[in-house]
């Protein structure tokens, strides 16, 4: 698990615990240095010397709650568990429990005349995306916005990674949509790696690797490859009746806006089972696991060959 810690921690947040921690150490230091500047002669003071000394305790129980957490974090259930629990809290925010099931519409190719959304920044990855600013920008300038690269793709510099499509019949103002498509590119959040936040699929991607490595020669640990299976499990059966697939963002009279993409059912499966089975197939322990993986219900399959898309509200908004 150790060469899998950097992204680990960087999903899970621990990275801001440790600049916490960092900062309550760094002022404590500082606050006593500066009440020991103020002692003049005999005279104590007895109230701020009491204070850096509650300051000291505050950060010795900090450090021991933060080993403890990374004691029980830092062992492959844990870390398991702690990305299931990630995982479980993007997927109710990225695909909502009561969103209506989509209603599938034919693929309309875009009209002539759209405007690129380009990406001016270092190559990076897209991280995050501003779902309600960037439908009420697109419902105030009666545009539609379609992003060719999803949350989690890697872009270089000067990538595309939306299109602007204007009205049809419309004059296209120029100046005004590339005003605009800046506007939208400021939306978009890109960060160095991919993270949990907006990208479910990284999730399922973590718990893989973690059930993968499980399962190296110089591992050999199926049981923690079968926690990380039962967390990808769990985390499958809270998708199996929710709209997956690539869908239109719509505003608030109901009108598609923004179309963005997702990955959908069979891709999420092949990521989670794919490699852990090659691994694992020896296994008597994986063996018995991965018969019992949920099974999407027919009636919310999404067919990729009939470029079929759904509706939904933008998450957040």
């Amino acid at each position: 698990m150790q060469s899998m810690s950097p992204r680990l921690v960087a999903a899970l947040g621990h990275f801001i615990r440790y600049l916490v921690l960092f900062g309550l150490l760094i002022g404590t230091a500082l606050y006593t240095l500066v009440a020991l500047s103020q002692i003049r002669g005999e005279d104590v003071p007895r109230l701020s010397v009491t204070f850096a000394v509650a300051l000291v305790l505050v950060d010795a129980v900090t450090v021991l709650s933060l080993l403890a957490s990374l004691r029980h974090a830092m062992t492959g259930g844990g870390l398991a568990r702690a990305v299931g629990e990630r995982l479980r809290a993007v997927v109710d925010q990225t695909y909502p429990a009561d969103t209506e099931p989509p209603v599938p519409g034919p693929y309309v190719d875009p009209p002539d005349g759209q405007l690129p959304v380009l990406h001016r920044g270092r190559p990076s990855v897209i991280v995050a995306q501003d779902e309600p600013r960037l439908t009420r920008l697109a419902s105030r300038n009666d545009v539609r916005v379609r992003f060719v690269h999803a949350v989690g793709d890697f872009v270089g510099s000067g990538t595309t990674v939306a299109y602007v499509e204007p009205p049809e019949g419309r004059d296209a103002d120029r100046a005004g949509y590339e005003r605009l498509a800046r506007h939208m590119a400021a939306c978009v959040r890109f960060g160095p790696s991919r993270t949990v936040e907006q990208d479910a699929a990284y999730g399922f991607r973590l718990l893989a690797d973690i059930a993968i490595r499980a399962l190296y020669p110089v591992v050999n640990d199926p049981t923690i490859a079968v926690q990380a299976l039962d967390q990808i499990e769990n985390a499958l059966l809270r998708l199996s009746d929710r709209p997956l697939g690539p869908a239109w963002l719509v505003d608030r009279r109901g009108r598609p806006r923004v179309h963005s993409s997702a990955p959908h059912w069979p891709d999420l499966i092949s990521l989670v089972l794919d490699e852990t089975l090659l691994y694992g197939a020896a296994n008597p322990q994986v063996v018995r696991r991965t018969p019992e993986r949920p099974v999407r219900p027919p009636a919310r399959r999404h067919d990729r060959r009939t470029h079929n898309t759904g509706c939904r509200t933008p998450s957040g908004a």
